[in-house]
């Protein structure tokens, strides 16, 4: 074995650095659950928590492969908003907006460019910019996650409660509302 893998200072070293990521991820839960902000509720593929670093290398390796995909196939819009999708579970806001606003700019009916460009909007703190996209996204398809995160940024982000409401009530009324979906709708309405 190589002595300098095991000399007390590269020891300390990861050691440090774990502490750093544990605490990294300390501060990022206790930011999730004091400031609610937009999810995506239907599937668990939605519902991700990078906790480790083998995590984060399939995810950069995902992003990498498909960036090979979008570039030798630069006009596929289904390509670009699976990028948008992998970038945005990385939190590469930027990254995913950029993807996003492609695929927008191509095809302005595209109800998933928008409904992924509000909620990557409003993860940038771009509340106003945000509830426009989702406003187009219901406009395109009325869809209740949609409306229930329009509701959420209209309530909590954008201080107009009386629009929140609205989105939330209509999302209640559409059919094939999932029961996780209903439930949450119908607590923020409890709350109101």
């Amino acid at each position: 074995m190589n002595e300098r893998h095991h000399s007390p200072k590269n020891r300390l070293l990861i050691l440090l650095l774990a502490a750093l990521l544990i605490l990294m991820l300390f501060v990022l839960l206790k930011d999730r659950l004091l400031h609610p902000s937009l999810t995506v509720v239907n599937t668990p593929r939605e519902m991700h928590f990078q906790a480790s670093s083998e995590t984060i290398t399939r995810d950069m390796d995902e992003i990498g492969a498909l960036m090979q995909k979008v570039k030798a196939n630069p006009e596929d819009n289904a390509l670009c908003l699976e990028l948008c999708d992998a970038l945005m579970r990385a939190e590469r806001w930027d990254a995913a907006e950029s993807f996003a606003q492609r695929v927008v700019q191509r095809d302005s009916q595209n109800f998933q460019a928008h409904f992924l460009l509000g909620v990557i909007l409003h993860q940038q703190h771009k509340d106003e910019q945000a509830s426009q996209a989702l406003e187009k996204a219901v406009a395109i398809r009325d869809d209740a996650s949609a409306r229930y995160s329009l509701g959420i940024l209209y309530l909590y982000f954008l201080k107009q409660s009386d629009m929140g409401i609205r989105h939330l009530q209509a999302a209640l009324k559409l059919p094939n509302l999932s029961k996780d979906l209903k439930a949450a709708i119908e607590e923020e309405l409890e709350k109101h």
